[in-house]
Formats: C-alpha cells, sequence, structure tokens
C-alpha cells in the first residue's frame, strides 16, 4: 500500500528490498536516534532489519500494527505508523521516527497528519495516540501542532539504555480531527 501525501513525499509499506535501505539508515544516524529510541542495540546488522520488516509485514496483515517507509524524493528517510490497534475499542497508537538529516522540514507532521486521515476516516477508529518521552521535545510538539490533548503522563514506563523515562500520553478523538486539513500547511524543502 502506498499513501501519497505531497509532490515527492508518500509513505508506503515495508517490502523485504528495504531491509539494505533502512539498515544503513538506522546505522547513518544511530548516534541522533539513540537519544530517545530504545531499540537501537537490537538492530546490530541486516538480518535484524530484515527481521523486523519480516515482522512488520506480518502484523499488518494481522491487523496488529501498520508500519510504513517514509518516502522522500523516492528514499527511506523513517519510519512511521500505528505501532498497536485495539480494534474492539477502535484506537490506534501512532509511532514515527525521521533520520536526523531531514528533520525540521514539516515530514513528520505531514506523515502525521496523513495518518490520521487514515486512521480516523479510513480505519474508523475513535481514538488515537502518540506516547513520547517527556524530555523529547521535537516528537512532542507533533501532537501538539496537530491538536492533540495531553492526557497525561506515565512515570518510567521506558527504559532506555541506562535510565527509565517519563512519557507524555497525547490523544485525538475522531471528533475532534473531522474538517481538518493540515497537509495543505506544511512545507518540505
Amino acid at each position: 500500500m502506498k499513501i501519497m501525501i505531497s509532490p515527492g513525499l508518500h509513505i508506503r509499506t515495508l517490502v523485504p528490498t528495504d531491509a539494505l535501505a533502512l539498515f544503513r539508515l538506522i546505522d547513518l544516524n544511530r548516534a541522533f536516534l539513540r537519544n530517545w529510541l530504545a531499540w537501537l542495540d537490537l538492530t546490530q546488522s541486516l538480518q535484524d532489519s530484515e527481521r523486523f520488516i519480516e515482522t512488520a509485514i506480518y502484523r499488518y496483515y494481522q491487523s496488529e500494527s501498520a508500519s510504513f517507509a517514509i518516502c522522500y524524493q523516492n528514499d527511506i528517510v523513517g519510519i512511521a505508523g500505528f505501532n498497536s490497534f485495539d480494534f474492539p475499542n477502535k484506537l490506534g497508537v501512532i509511532g514515527y521516527w525521521l533520520s536526523q538529516e531531514h528533520t525540521q522540514k514539516g515530514i513528520i507532521t505531514a506523515v502525521v497528519s496523513r495518518l490520521l486521515d487514515y486512521g480516523f476516516n479510513e480505519l474508523k477508529l475513535n481514538k488515537i495516540e502518540i506516547r513520547c518521552a517527556v524530555e523529547n521535545h521535537p516528537s512532542r510538539s507533533v501532537p501538539e501542532r496537530l491538536g492533540f490533548v495531553l492526557e497525561g503522563q506515565l512515570r518510567q514506563c521506558e527504559w532506555l539504555y541506562d535510565h527509565y523515562v517519563d512519557h507524555c500520553v497525547y490523544s485525538l478523538l475522531a471528533n475532534e480531527f473531522k474538517g481538518r486539513n493540515w497537509l495543505d500547511s506544511f512545507s518540505h524543502g
């Protein structure tokens, strides 16, 4: 599946042949990503990226999650999607990461905006959450920019290499999303 966002920017489901590009992207951005992502030590080889993609594909077809490659100018520059679904309760949890070189261009905000449209209008979710570390201000700015409500803080909910971090929990409801079109206001230059 491919979802267009704007000229030169789209997301698409991962395929096995993405493993090398994904591993190289992670490896080039390891120090940058390590600040907030606890899974980097689990991605040490091409085979680790291959396993991630296999799992992502399996979970997509089981309707457990939906991980997408973020493609900017036809290069993979990050991953975004729904880390989990709770369809009985019509809930989805969005997660994302982006290479350092592509930050501060509005890419993640545009991607998340499109994921909201997909989640609310196509998957018929009622609530979408984003969770991120309290001190991860760039990540927190995305749900704040998109009108999410800060529901609260989870104390010491993630082990990040040598310490625990607290997470903020943001949410947006379907009735709060209706009529919004955020994509027109973001550039990707």
